[in-house]
């Protein structure tokens, strides 16, 4: 198993909560799934800005309506990089993607996916909760997170325009099986895909909830990888090739539910 060491954390009082984050110029994006704001952290995880998002008057957004934006990903566009924000679909008012500019703040364009989230379903997703997303080549890959009423974790290689494109993109479901990781079920909360190693990285928490909709208990929080992914992208189910429990890494980690990841 590769060395893993705790290299530095800080917490963040006054931000409502952290669901994804990416890396980009040097500086760290923090997205939560019912902030109004995206935080900018520079490499020393100081906040060094913050970009408006959501018009919602308070910082926190009530569960109710919240995006609920639990994944993002950079895109590189002809008019400027990008922040995409994906929404869990797990609602109607969370079948929802975010384009934002990291250049120009103030630039910020919604879009639904309603369409695309019908396709998934079809396919046999039967509960829509997406927490992850990452660029593969000239593909997207996405994560749609289980729980203990629908323990299912699927990994979805779609095209990186799936969301211009909802009615007619390529779609294909990978089955994830983290039976060999743990015990109790575990449900995927982010994934990474670095390419200059072929690996696929993915946090996996468990929580004690049976729907998409209710928060629950917290458990342990996991990092797992697949090695050597491309070669295993056409299966129609995937294992980690290796797993951490991170309560073992730092009792930092105890109670904590890991949903970001970013290389």
């Amino acid at each position: 198993m590769p060395a893993f060491k705790l290299i530095r954390q800080k917490r963040f009082k006054d931000y409502p909560s952290g669901s994804a984050i990416t890396y980009w110029n040097k500086g760290f994006f923090i997205t939560g799934d019912d902030a109004t704001e995206i935080l900018k952290l520079d490499a020393e995880l100081n906040v060094s800005g913050k970009i408006k998002v959501e018009s919602y008057p308070e910082k926190q957004i009530p569960k109710p309506v919240k995006p609920d934006y639990e994944a993002s990903v950079l895109i590189h566009t002809p008019i400027g990089d990008r922040l995409l924000l994906l929404g869990s679909a797990a609602t109607p008012v969370r079948k929802k993607i975010s384009l934002v500019s990291l250049e120009e703040p103030n630039q910020v364009i919604h879009l639904n996916t309603d369409i695309f989230s019908r396709r998934l379903n079809k396919l046999g997703i039967r509960e829509l909760n997406l927490e992850g997303i990452t660029q593969i080549g000239s593909d997207f890959l996405l994560a749609n997170r289980g729980n203990l009423g629908y323990p299912e974790n699927h990994l979805i290689l779609t095209g990186v325009d799936f969301w211009t494109n909802q009615a007619s993109v390529l779609i294909r479901l990978i089955h994830l099986d983290f039976k060999k990781t743990t015990q109790d079920f575990t449900g995927v909360s982010d994934l990474y895909y670095l390419a200059e190693a072929d690996k696929l990285f993915m946090c996996t928490t468990s929580e004690a909830t049976s729907n998409v909709y209710d928060d629950g208990a917290i458990g342990k929080s996991y990092l797992v990888w697949v090695n050597d992914f491309t070669s295993k992208i056409k299966l129609d189910s995937c294992s980690p090739d290796g797993w951490l429990d991170l309560q073992t890494l730092d009792k930092s980690f105890v109670g904590q539910k890991i949903e970001g990841l970013c290389v």
